[in-house]
């Protein structure tokens, strides 16, 4: 059964060399992106934008593949490890992935790659020597998991409920991750574990059409990252709130929330308390 590549079985040297032999294939994903857009995709929120909008029509019923190297991290051993699509589906998220990437660099010409190891800052287990984006060549964090990031466009376009209504799903990330490295350069806190991703307002609600859930509770993905047990605390006093009757951690940085609560409410209430509990770090 295809999968994702194991990176915390990689050593640090073959970790970069994976990562190596990954970015040697963005120009040519690239040029394969925009002919299948048939226009030339600007590394920009807009292009972007545009090829996620794309890209959720597309995976439906995949096209222009044939000839198509698989992706680097797309795994065809027989580990058993899980997987959100098919090999098709695979080369388009790749492809957003190098767009998004591309656009990061062209925004923050001086970033660099990291491999999250077992430092001062450590990886969960499950994320050593995966290849992210950094301002700083020494140290991890803020940080941009592109390699994550693909999955979770590759799940979330599978999943037809969540794509219908968060049309916006990708360009989103691209702005907040740009507001959180330009928020470290500003301040100068390039690599504090707490360091930009502790602002409220990238905290956000959505309204969500499926089952018994009226809303979706999001932090960004580097916040969520970053800040993983609090994202979990929020979830769990969540359904304490007014108006709330349950609170659901579907993903590392989503929370369904079912009730009477009102978007705004919810808004409000969610802010004031990652504001209050983000206050002393």
């Amino acid at each position: 059964m295809a999968g994702r590549l194991d990176w915390a079985r990689l050593s640090l040297d073959e970790a970069r060399r994976h990562a190596a032999a990954w970015r040697g294939t963005r120009n040519a994903r690239l040029v394969w992106l925009d002919e299948q857009l048939e226009r030339r995709l600007t590394h920009d929120a807009e292009g972007i934008a545009a090829a996620w909008s794309w890209y959720r029509a597309w995976s439906r019923d995949p096209s222009g593949v044939e000839g198509e190297p698989l992706p680097t991290w797309w795994d065809e051993s027989d580990e058993g490890l899980w997987t959100a699509g098919t090999p098709a589906q695979a080369i388009g998220a790749d492809a957003l992935g190098h767009l998004f990437e591309a656009s990061l660099l062209a925004r923050f010409p001086d970033m660099v790659h990291v491999h999250p190891g077992r430092g001062e800052l450590k990886a969960p287990p499950e994320d050593m020597h995966r290849p992210t984006l950094s301002l700083s060549p020494t140290q991890e964090r803020p940080a941009f998991d592109v390699v994550k990031a693909m999955w979770n466009w590759l799940s979330t376009a599978a999943e037809e409920s969540y794509g219908r209504y968060h049309p916006h799903f990708v360009v989103r990330r691209f702005i907040e991750s740009c507001e959180i490295f330009t928020q470290a350069q500003n301040a100068g806190r390039m690599d504090t574990a707490s360091g930009a991703v502790a602002r409220s307002e990238l905290l956000t609600v959505e309204k969500w059409d499926d089952g018994d859930y009226r809303w979706v509770v999001e932090v960004d993905d580097v916040t969520a990252n970053e800040q993983e047990a609090l994202v979990e605390r929020l979830a769990s006093e969540l359904g304490d709130a007014p108006g709330v009757a349950e609170a659901y951690h579907q993903d590392r940085g989503q929370i369904l929330v079912s009730g009477t609560v009102t978007r705004r409410a919810l808004t409000t209430w969610a802010r004031e308390w990652w504001k209050e509990n983000t206050a002393n770090e």
